[in-house]
């Protein structure tokens, strides 16, 4: 029989680390409908999380979403690695999202429930396609709030209502100063 030492996993390097330690996951819910589960969201993050809110990886913010003023009422600097938008009112969509498109870090993603199978998120859905397709630029030329980004639908065929989502991923640092984003290598061998 021969024995082999055991494998020795390679330690990430430290901005890989710093990374992996900044991500953080941002939930924001009124908390009235009893019937749902965001209750159990708020209990996983009291479960996972510390004192140390900044290295925390589940966030909760317990408010209305169509607060106005919510992003603004947050921490100053916070920025979101990751944001679901599951607000259940398509009509406000663009709105909640123009409020925080600038707290997405670019890179980040921003994902928005039933927008293929639903007629008002349908047509706001496609505005934020033309977007995209040209590079973050309205009809007139003009630069949008958003900036550059990407985008991409799924479809969630096992269910009958509210049965897709759409991805975003900001691509710039900033809408009117842009500059291109490209994923960070973190890997020992590039």
């Amino acid at each position: 029989m021969i024995r082999r030492p055991p494998r020795s996993t390679p330690k990430p390097s430290s901005a890989a680390s710093d990374v992996y330690k900044r991500q953080q996951l941002h939930v924001v819910d009124n908390m009235a409908h009893a019937h749902t589960t965001a209750h159990l969201v708020k209990e996983c993050s009291e479960e996972l999380n510390d004192d140390d809110e900044e290295n925390n990886f589940l966030v909760v913010h317990e408010a209305d979403a169509f607060n106005p003023d919510l992003s603004a009422t947050l921490a100053p600097g916070v920025q979101f690695d990751f944001l679901w938008i599951d607000l259940g009112a398509a009509n406000r969509i663009e709105t909640f999202l123009k409020n925080f498109w600038f707290r997405v870090k670019p890179g980040g993603y921003v994902a928005v429930h039933s927008t293929l199978t639903n007629s008002l998120s349908r047509e706001w859905l496609e505005k934020m396609r033309m977007l995209a397709r040209n590079g973050g630029k309205k009809a007139d030329g003009s630069v949008s709030e958003y900036g550059v980004f990407e985008t991409m639908s799924f479809l969630e065929p096992h269910k009958l209502f509210q049965n897709s989502f759409t991805v975003f991923q900001r691509r710039d640092a900033h809408p009117i100063d842009s500059s291109e984003y490209a994923e960070p290598v973190l890997t020992k061998f590039p």
